[in-house]
């Protein structure tokens, strides 16, 4: 899988107008949100967030979210009423995830720490791979 054809820097106020666009996703309560902060990870990410929304909408994703969060390092995403193609998109995201750094959108890696995080050699702040 090529990083660079899904590595996709969006700022904040980028991926808000996105969300907005497709009026928004649904958290586990069933509210609708275009809050960014929803989805519990650094701006890097946000390009990843926007393709995998877009790819599990156009298989037909109900965009009612259940949990999404950085952990370990990594995206973690959940949806209620997935099929199992919606989790192969979600797998290969999270995947992704782990090559591109969560600050910035660059490719990047894990990084210990006292918080394991993937970032690039720029963000890295003297941490060891």
């Amino acid at each position: 899988m090529k990083l660079k054809k899904y590595l996709r820097k969006m700022n904040r106020e980028e991926f808000e107008e996105y969300l907005i666009s497709i009026d928004g996703v649904y958290d586990w309560k069933s509210l609708t949100s275009t809050n960014p902060s929803m989805f519990g990870v650094g701006e890097g990410w946000f390009g990843l967030l926007k393709n995998l929304l877009d790819e599990l909408i156009s298989l037909g994703w109900d965009r009612h979210l259940i949990q999404s969060k950085e952990k370990f390092g990594g995206l973690n995403f959940y949806v209620k009423n997935s099929t199992s193609e919606m989790q192969d998109v979600i797998l290969k995201y999270e995947r992704l995830s782990y090559k591109t750094c969560e600050k910035c959108g660059e490719e990047g890696s894990v990084r210990k720490g006292d918080w394991i995080k993937t970032l690039c050699d720029v963000h890295a702040e003297g941490r060891e791979k």
